[in-house]
């Protein structure tokens, strides 16, 4: 397979051709005449050698510059890129690819039909179409600029007039790389428990299988246990929380805790200390709390 700026290159010279080959007047992209990839200042030589023949009606096209598309980092396919598989994974990154497009010829009535063609392009299907692996199909967008007449009007009286006008195409392209993924959690199986419901032996249970991924996730998910207890107050500057009833034998220094449908508290907390506040439980914590709205619940390490 062709490096993508190849495919680029091509695909906008296949585009010429089908817009163009009337104005040209040739039958097929092969022929070595009526469009060729150079720069400006060799295309009149170059295309004079192959078709030995001192000048032409032709196009010249040549990429000027190429960068990464700041401005389409944060679309989808930037973000996501592409799944063509289970375990296939294309990665996407925008690059402006931005084109000089030369139109000569010795008869100026030509070339102000081809500027015609250009204008109606931008409001017609202005798309190139790449097929990525055989399988995905990309349709970036084409742009347009402004159209500059660079005709060597100095040399009519020596050399005579070539006309040439330069028409520039941006294309918003994108470069693809395929990745392998490996260790992919293909299944979740949840199953959750109505509280108000259980009995006292029961619990919720989470099981993740066929992970092969940190295990610290799994054992954080399995810090839920049967009891919660009710956020009543909470206090930022003591670093703790209250909650109504007695659980000072039930919750001990050292342990973990979940706060869970807080506003601002959700976390995994190490309890420094616990101490009785009037009838209820006063639960100081290691890592520091950030809202005193008081909401959630805490769940306690098994």
């Amino acid at each position: 397979m062709a490096s993508l700026g190849k495919e680029y290159d091509d695909g906008l010279k296949a585009l010429l051709f089908s817009r163009f080959k009337t104005i040209l007047g040739i039958d097929n992209l092969e022929q070595k005449y009526g469009i060729v990839q150079a720069p400006e200042e060799i295309a009149l030589r170059e295309m004079s050698e192959r078709r030995q023949e001192h000048f032409l009606d032709f196009i010249s096209f040549y990429r000027s510059s190429f960068s990464p598309s700041w401005s389409r980092q944060r679309t989808a396919l930037a973000r996501r890129g592409i799944w063509l598989s289970k375990t296939t994974h294309v990665k996407a990154q925008p690059i402006d690819f931005n084109y000089n497009v030369w139109f000569w010829s010795k008869d100026v009535d030509k070339l102000y039909e081809a500027i015609e063609h250009y204008i109606f392009w931008q409001q017609e299907y202005s798309k190139i179409s790449l097929i990525y692996n055989d399988t995905y199909e990309i349709t970036p967008d084409l742009h347009f600029g402004d159209i500059v007449d660079e005709s060597t009007y100095a040399d009519k009286y020596e050399k005579g007039i070539i006309f040439k006008f330069r028409m520039p195409i941006k294309i918003d392209g994108w470069i693809l790389k395929s990745v392998e993924a490996a260790d992919i959690i293909e299944k979740i199986r949840l199953t959750v428990y109505d509280k108000d419901d259980l009995d006292s032996d029961d619990y919720e249970t989470i099981y993740v299988e066929d992970s092969s991924q940190d295990t610290e996730l799994e054992a954080a998910l399995r810090l839920f246990r049967r009891h919660t207890y009710n956020i009543e107050t909470v206090d930022t500057d003591g670093n703790y929380i209250i909650s109504a009833g007695s659980w000072v034998s039930e919750i001990t220094a050292g342990e973990k805790v979940i706060i869970q449908g807080s506003t601002d508290n959700n976390g995994l907390y190490t309890v420094l200390a616990v101490e009785a506040s009037g009838e209820d439980t006063k639960i100081i914590l290691t890592e520091s709390l950030t809202s005193t709205t008081a909401d959630g619940v805490i769940y306690k390490e098994e």
